[in-house]
């Protein structure tokens, strides 16, 4: 489920008799309910929701989090053996996005890990969003019915989407 501040957009599979069919819904928002990526009025999106969940079998989902309220960067932070980079990585938040440690959502992904002269060092992709916006989401698709099950950030769906998964080549998405 993807939210904009004009509709809310949904993609499913359901079966068919050679495979799964791809099944799309959109349903349009009146003005204001979202603005810019914030959701403004929580009880007129929860009643669009349950438009959406009439026309969903299962109460599983995974939801897009709007570009406006996520931060993406890179960080190199020191890496110790047998220990959990999560912590190294948390350090790095308020340094690189304008939001504290305790308001933000985070999740990153490692591309390398390099021996130096002080041990090792990680480079990291961090997503950090706005908890508050994130937990508006997730309480708006549970008081629809909805049991959301993960959340990515709008723009790694649309490129989860459109890039082969095990493409190893560069690739350049542009997102209008």
């Amino acid at each position: 489920i993807s939210f904009s501040d004009l509709s809310i957009k949904a993609v499913l599979f359901e079966k068919g008799s050679f495979g799964p069919v791809v099944k799309s819904i959109m349903v349009p928002l009146e003005e204001g309910v979202i603005k810019e990526g914030l959701i403004i009025k929580q009880d007129e999106l929860v009643k669009k929701l349950k438009e959406v969940k009439e026309k969903i079998d299962s109460p599983f989902v995974c939801f897009t989090i709007p570009d406006e309220v996520t931060y993406i960067f890179t960080a190199t932070v020191p890496v110790i053996e047998g220990k959990d980079a999560t912590e190294s990585v948390a350090f790095s938040i308020e340094e690189n996005v304008p939001i504290s440690l305790s308001d933000a959502i985070f999740d990153f992904v490692p591309v390398s890990v390099k021996q130096n002269e002080n041990g090792h060092e990680g480079i990291f992709v961090v997503s950090a969003c706005v908890k508050n916006e994130v937990e508006k989401i997730v309480s708006s698709l549970e008081a629809s019915g909805f049991v959301p099950v993960c959340g990515v950030h709008e723009s790694q769906a649309v490129a989860n989407a459109v890039v082969p998964k095990n493409s190893d080549g560069f690739s350049c998405v542009v997102h209008v």
